[in-house]
């Protein structure tokens, strides 16, 4: 081999030991974290783990060890198809732990799903406050079909905002990681969007608007 293919292959080899050394910290971490009893830290534990079965465990040092091998032979395309692959995989590890970061911690999730809880109950209320209206224009404008259209219409405009609203806090019911609840505001959105359009019509919407509040509770 020529000096820059043994130094190459000193380079990949001396990565081979970090990468397993990375790998031989984030096993200890997790397991530090497993037994540390509490919810967050089980968490963080899945989480580590999870990164580490995006670098394929000690796959990255091993394609390492193999390029620095193939560098050592002379292999130049298959050294670098392997360091590229490594590096691939220590990338993809990065990338999971930088993921894990931005996530809300336990304590976080709480005090935002306590919110959600708050705004959900909002808008509920709301919803209940336009079933309300438009029943209310249904009893005064019943000898006046055009002002009652103009009412209704007006109405379907907070109604479709509404809809809007709903639609914002299931998405980030979502990041919240209430799927459940996600999809019973969404439902209701949907409800909320069938109810606009009947209104929009110059017709009540009563059973729409009821299913989007039944959805809501």
């Amino acid at each position: 081999a020529n000096p820059m293919d043994s130094k190459s292959a000193d380079e990949l080899t001396k990565r081979a030991g970090e990468a397993m050394n990375l790998m031989d910290r984030a096993g200890t971490m997790a397991a530090e974290k497993s037994k540390a009893g509490d919810e967050g830290s089980k968490t963080e534990a899945e989480a580590i783990r999870g990164a580490m079965e995006k670098a394929g465990g000690s796959q990255a040092a091993d394609e390492l060890r193999q390029a620095a091998a193939a560098a050592n032979a002379g292999r130049g395309a298959e050294a670098e198809r392997l360091k590229q692959s490594a590096a691939n995989r220590l990338g993809a590890m990065s990338d999971a732990l930088a993921e894990r970061e931005k996530e809300p911690t336990v304590d976080e999730l709480k005090k935002k799903r306590k919110q959600d809880a708050t705004d959900l109950d909002a808008l509920r209320e709301q919803q209940d406050e336009l079933r309300k209206k438009s029943k209310k224009i249904a009893e005064q404008t019943a000898g006046d079909p055009m002002k009652r259209q103009q009412e209704l219409e007006r109405l379907a405009r907070e109604q479709d905002k509404l809809a809007k609203d709903a639609d914002k806090l299931a998405e980030r019911l979502t990041r919240d990681r209430a799927d459940r609840t996600a999809d019973q505001v969404r439902q209701a959105a949907d409800q909320m969007r069938a109810a606009a359009e009947r209104q929009q019509k110059g017709q009540t919407a009563d059973a729409e608007q009821k299913a989007a509040e039944q959805q809501l509770e």
